[in-house]
C-alpha cells in the first residue's frame, strides 16, 4: 500500500498548487527533486540523498533567501527570452530536509507563485514545475 505522500506524488512526482491543509499563506509546498537516476534527452544522471542534503545547506547560504522561478526555463537559457525581460512566476521561499518517501528520497520547497502565475496554472495554461540544478 503507497503512504499518504507517495499517493499525493504518484504517478510522476507532481503535486497540485492547490493549497493543502497545513500550508503557509500564499505558499505551496511542492516536490524540487526525487533521489534516483533519470534521464533527459539522451543524457542519464543520478541525484543522491547527498545531493538533496547539499542543495539544501547551499539554499540556507543564499544571502537573500530565496531562489527565483521563472517560465519556460529562461534564467537558464536567455534564448528563451529573446532579449526581453524574464519574469518571475514566484519564488522558492524555503526548503525543507529531504524526506524518506517509501523507496523515495523526496526534497519538498516552499513555492510562493505570483498572482499571475496561480493564474495561469488555474487557466491550465501552465500546469508544472520543472526545477533546474545547477551541479
Amino acid at each position: 500500500m503507497l503512504s499518504t505522500l507517495e499517493q499525493q506524488l504518484t504517478p510522476r512526482f507532481m503535486a497540485t498548487l492547490e493549497p493543502q491543509a497545513g500550508d503557509a499563506a500564499g505558499k505551496v509546498r511542492i516536490p524540487l527533486a526525487v533521489a534516483g537516476t533519470w534521464v533527459r534527452g539522451s543524457n542519464k544522471f543520478s541525484i543522491t540523498p547527498q545531493d538533496l542534503e547539499s542543495i539544501v545547506r547551499n539554499f540556507r547560504e543564499r544571502q537573500n533567501g530565496e531562489i527565483n522561478v521563472d517560465y519556460d526555463h529562461a534564467s537558464e537559457m536567455p534564448e528563451v527570452a529573446a532579449g526581453g525581460p524574464i519574469p518571475s512566476a514566484g519564488r522558492i521561499v524555503s526548503i525543507d530536509p529531504p524526506e524518506n518517501a517509501g523507496r523515495r528520497t523526496i526534497l519538498w520547497g516552499w513555492f510562493e507563485p505570483t498572482e499571475r502565475a496561480r493564474s495561469l496554472i488555474a487557466s491550465r495554461e501552465y500546469r508544472y514545475i520543472s526545477p533546474a540544478i545547477t551541479w
